[in-house]
């Protein structure tokens, strides 16, 4: 049972890392940071938009809705948007 959880604990921290990767090449490749804010916010499947790091760490295969939507925001303000 140790070993089920510690496996689902990791698939969930690679998923999240997968879609932070995924928010940069979109940012990188489409150069449209409102429309990938517009389709995270569209997409939330209506957990916690912003939970505690342990909370995410155990229970969400997505990065926080905030989060990633301050990302996008960030690149758009670096990148003269």
């Amino acid at each position: 049972i140790l070993t089920l959880a510690c496996a689902g604990l990791a698939e969930a921290g690679y998923l999240r890392w997968a879609n932070v990767r995924a928010d940069a090449y979109s940012l990188e490749h489409a150069r449209e940071p409102d429309g990938l804010a517009a389709v995270i916010e569209h997409e939330w499947d209506h957990q916690s938009v912003d939970p505690s790091w342990p909370e995410e760490a155990l229970f969400y295969t997505h990065p926080a809705m905030t989060g990633r939507i301050r990302h996008a925001m960030a690149w758009k303000a670096a990148h003269g948007g």
